[in-house]
């Protein structure tokens, strides 16, 4: 069953991620511990349209007043993996505070990120409450006053915590937040970057990969010529490849568009294991939706993005009629991960003012 992204309400995105867990065991409700704070369950609407957000109000005794959907250390890390930390935040009457989010590694650092209310508006601190060495730290407005936080971690143990702290610059205040979807995420090799939230109602839970392939047959391509054009997004920008191809179902005969390494948007062909075109730009940030195309024909290839030709080669092979019989987001052994709002594949080579109309933004 396809996933859509409707940050764009308007034209949701085929969403396709990377296998990944939820190492929060509640990931919404009640935490597993709380500090001087006074909570209230099912106290607004969720960024999931359901009554069932919880209200966190500070008992003016000091900073440390926090919620902990893991305490103990229970999360159990791999000591030098990428773990990313999140949950979904909402200002009540809280003012001129500052909420913090951070992970505690037992024997190992405290990383944390100080988050600004200035009203029912969010922005990362960058000065002040923050720790530890932290990446791809984020604030998402999600609608309706509500706000997604955090970034990703190495961590430096075997165990942690879950801390959110609803206002570490007025110790003494009586003031309160909503909170919803705490997440802390793992995956073999690491998790370097926030994917959609997965919940949880008792134990950890697993979401596997995502995987979208066999599309089409022969008598659906022309292998000889056309243009394979997306208008995609990658979900980070973090040095993977990800492709989305043409073949006969292997590697040796295809044609690829590709998000590629050190920030290039790339597009290449094989005939018979063999290499006829490479064309690449590191013009444009992937993690952006971009409009794509790739044209093939004998001796003519292009590249174009977002409305300009970026790339050329007027010298190599095509695959043979009838070698192309699938359409994945899949090539190389290496899958697509990230956003879609469009994949088209045209059975002629189109032209440069009928290109530079399709890729235009």
């Amino acid at each position: 069953v396809p996933r859509l992204d409707y940050t764009d309400s308007s034209c949701p995105a085929l969403l396709l991620e990377p296998q990944r867990t939820n190492l929060v065991p509640i990931s919404e409700g009640v935490p597993q511990d709380t500090n001087n704070v006074t909570l209230t369950e099912n106290y607004g609407t969720s960024p999931e349209g359901v009554q069932n957000s919880l209200k966190v109000q500070k008992n003016g005794v000091d900073a440390n007043d926090r919620i902990q959907p893991i305490d103990n250390y229970n999360a159990t890390l791999v000591s030098g993996n990428d773990y990313t930390i999140s949950c979904f935040v909402k200002n009540i009457d809280a003012t001129n505070a500052v909420t913090t989010l951070g992970c505690r590694v037992s024997g190992g650092s405290l990383f944390r990120s100080g988050y600004d209310w200035d009203g029912s508006s969010l922005s990362y601190l960058t000065t002040g409450y923050n720790a530890g060495i932290r990446e791809n730290i984020f604030v998402e407005d999600y609608g309706n006053d509500w706000w997604r936080i955090g970034f990703t971690f190495e961590a430096d143990g075997t165990s942690g915590n879950f801390e959110l702290d609803i206002d570490r610059d007025n110790g003494s205040d009586t003031t309160s937040i909503e909170t919803w979807g705490w997440q802390l995420e793992s995956a073999t090799g690491g998790a370097s970057y926030a994917t959609s939230y997965i919940p949880t109602y008792g134990t950890s839970v697993s979401r596997v990969a995502e995987t979208c392939t066999d599309a089409g047959t022969s008598a659906t391509f022309n292998s000889t010529e056309g243009v394979l054009y997306a208008e995609v997004a990658a979900l980070a920008d973090d040095g993977t490849k990800r492709y989305i191809s043409l073949s006969d179902g292997g590697n040796s005969n295809d044609v690829r568009l590709y998000l590629d390494t050190n920030g290039y948007i790339s597009a290449l062909t094989k005939v018979g294991g063999s290499t006829q075109a490479f064309l690449s730009t590191n013009a444009y940030a992937q993690n952006n939706f971009n409009k794509i195309a790739f044209k093939y024909k004998e001796n003519d290839f292009a590249l174009w993005v977002n409305g300009v030709e970026v790339a050329t080669d007027n010298s190599g092979l095509v695959n043979a009629a009838n070698t192309f019989n699938e359409l994945a987001f899949f090539g190389n052994n290496l899958p697509f991960y990230g956003k879609t709002n469009q994949v088209l594949v045209f059975p002629t080579a189109l032209s440069d003012s009928e290109l530079a109309t399709l890729t235009t933004i």
